[in-house]
């Protein structure tokens, strides 16, 4: 499974209508084949910080979602709300190393 993380800073006029934009497409992007989840979150200590959470069955779901018309139209959408380039993330979980 892969964890993707896409931290993105807003003016703080733009900050509502990429919130309304989110929800908006976020059962379309859930639906998308590969994906098992994805949320908004809310930085703690600054308002106009949010990140996106998504979790994928394999970089190749992500990739398609990423080559998709979904993700071409909400990027479209929402690219002009950042007040600066956002970062993103893709993780997966760490594998224990056994102790000899």
């Amino acid at each position: 499974m892969l964890y993707r993380i896409v931290r993105m800073e807003f003016e703080a006029s733009r900050k509502d209508d990429f919130i309304r934009a989110f929800y908006s497409k976020q059962p379309f992007i859930k639906a998308f084949p590969g994906c098992i989840d994805v949320a908004l979150m809310q930085d703690e200590r600054d308002v106009n910080s949010m990140a996106t959470w998504s979790l994928w069955e394999s970089n190749d779901d992500l990739e398609a979602y990423r080559s998709s018309e979904l993700f071409k139209e909400t990027w479209d959408n929402v690219k002009p709300m950042f007040s600066g380039k956002p970062k993103a993330y893709s993780l997966t979980k760490h594998k224990q190393i056994a102790n000899d």
